[in-house]
């Protein structure tokens, strides 16, 4: 993955606060962030409905709709049935998209502190 060819959903403002204020550890959240990992989101959930214009996608118990011209996600939905998410692309998206940066003495300090 190129993280230069990954283009950032937009967003709404409905949706930042909804984002911030009903997915939790999100609060301080920065826009650039939300769309970072909405889209990280996006490519790691599940396609589960096709509406005309939207795309809805679940992330766990997250639903997500994107509408198709605008790539603009309109909406979400904190509390919706799980879905299953490709963990192993979120872990790849996550370092990519630069959402959590975990370098060797990290992972390393990490050990020390859990033994």
């Amino acid at each position: 993955m190129n993280k230069s060819k990954i283009e950032l959903v937009k967003v709404t403002k409905g949706v930042i606060h909804t984002y911030r204020n009903h997915v939790k550890g999100n609060k301080k959240d920065g826009v650039k962030l939300i769309r970072k990992k909405l889209t990280r989101n996006i490519l790691c959930g599940k396609l589960i409905e096709e509406r005309k214009n939207q795309l809805v996608y679940g992330y766990g118990c997250l639903n997500i709709v994107l509408d198709k011209k605008s790539n603009t996600v309109v909406y979400i939905s904190n509390y919706c049935s799980p879905t299953s998410i490709n963990k192993e692309l979120k872990e790849k998206l996550d370092i990519e998209l630069s959402i959590v940066k975990v370098d060797f003495m990290d992972k390393i300090k990490r050990l020390f502190k859990a033994g």
